[in-house]
């Protein structure tokens, strides 16, 4: 997946998918061809908004925090680490910053 990067131009605007409806249809099409059929909703629904959100915050925050330097927001991946779990499912259903 590519990695989800700050834009200047990109403001949050809210969630398109204000339903989680991508997130409870992943929850019950856990294989790799349904997600990457879908994976433009995630990025565009979730992925991006959340970026834009996370840039935002950032932004406010370092204001009262010129002292210190804040890292760069990152959007977890929508894999799950499957290694060690009882849960083998391959996505996460929630976004997660």
């Amino acid at each position: 997946m590519a990695k989800v990067l700050p834009t200047e131009s990109a403001r949050f605007e809210g969630f398109a998918d204000s339903s989680a409806r991508f997130f409870h249809a992943l929850a019950r099409n856990q294989n790799r061809d349904w997600f990457l059929a879908h994976k433009h909703e995630y990025e565009q629904g979730w992925a991006e908004p959340m970026m834009a959100l996370l840039t935002e915050v950032r932004e406010k925050v370092a204001r009262s925090y010129s002292q210190s330097e804040i890292g760069e927001p990152k959007v977890f991946r929508i894999f799950r680490d499957v290694r060690f779990s009882r849960d083998k499912s391959p996505y996460k259903t929630h976004a997660a910053c």
